[in-house]
């Protein structure tokens, strides 16, 4: 094991501690693994199966029949990975596909296949019960109802204001509201997926909640697509696409970020043509407002490029 990977473990087991019964059933574990580490490690079956080996070194049949089952079939851990996140699923439907996608391509018996279908499908009703409880709990304590709510409990969970830091807590609450429409919670979505706090690090899923938040009108969500758009990231490369994107969120600036960066971004695009003919003028009058925001960066700029054109 290398020593990424040897830390990984380590620090997965040293958060449990005690809280793990080696007497437990394989669902619970799974279960536990999950709700600690997040969804997505179901993505990366090399250390979810090395977490299990350090959790439950005595099962060790039950250990290389998921090991098998993981590492085998990616595409059986893209399915595991949509079953997790989703709230409602047909169980019976479900089972079935899993059934099969088990025995066409991880080639382990008839017993096993019934043994690991009720291990993984009893760690999702555990992860549900869960989760359904404590919602349910704080809605009745703190009347979460409406979309503004559940954004600012994702909120608080998210940077640990009144409360542990818990990044998956946070995820949830978001979705709730951004299922909704909740502009807000939407960018917030893309920013946890495009810095991977708590999640696998992933730009195309963060470009698709900056693109549900853009429609929505969300200022911030313009620029941060925007950047996307400019480095590449989660979409190509596009300097035109970036440049629409930077001029709206700062012609809006009904945020810092619009009125710092965007403004920043847009004169900086300008100044070197980057999506729009080259042009100091503007390229000056967008430095100013971003400087005048707050981004000292900016003021730096702008003195460069007017003693450049003078």
């Amino acid at each position: 094991m290398d020593k990424i990977m040897d830390q990984t473990v380590k620090e997965v087991t040293n958060s449990f501690g005690n809280s793990i019964n080696y007497d437990a059933t394989i669902s619970e574990i799974i279960k536990q693994i999950i709700l600690e580490r997040g969804i997505e490690i179901v993505k990366e079956p090399k250390v979810f199966c090395s977490i299990l080996d350090d959790l439950i070194p005595q099962a060790r049949t039950e250990r290389t029949v998921i090991r098998r089952i993981l590492t085998s079939n990616l595409e059986l851990c893209d399915k595991l990975h949509s079953l997790y996140s989703m709230e409602n699923i047909n169980k019976e439907i479900e089972l079935s596909q899993f059934k099969y996608l088990m025995k066409n391509n991880c080639g382990i018996s008839d017993e096993w296949i019934e043994i690991s279908t009720s291990a993984f499908f009893g760690a999702i009703e555990l992860k549900n019960n869960y989760e359904n409880q404590g919602d349910k709990n704080k809605d009745e304590e703190s009347g979460l109802l409406d979309e503004w709510k559940q954004y600012e409990m994702g909120y608080k969970y998210e940077f640990g204001i009144g409360c542990e830091q818990d990044y998956l807590k946070a995820l949830n609450w978001y979705k709730k509201s951004a299922a909704q429409n909740n502009s807000w919670a939407q960018n917030r979505l893309g920013d946890i997926y495009y810095n991977g706090n708590g999640v696998v690090q992933d730009y195309y899923e963060a470009v698709k909640w900056y693109k549900l938040a853009v429609e929505n009108g969300d200022d911030t969500a313009q620029f941060n697509l925007g950047r996307c758009y400019y480095d590449g990231l989660g979409v190509q490369q596009n300097f035109k696409c970036a440049f629409d994107l930077f001029l709206k969120s700062a012609q809006r600036a009904n945020s810092e970020t619009a009125k710092k960066y965007a403004s920043f971004y847009l004169a900086f695009c300008y100044e070197n043509g980057l999506g729009v003919k080259e042009d100091c003028i503007n390229a000056l009058m967008w430095y100013r407002k971003s400087a005048d925001a707050g981004f000292g960066l900016a003021e730096a700029k702008y003195c460069e490029v007017k003693e450049k054109y003078k």
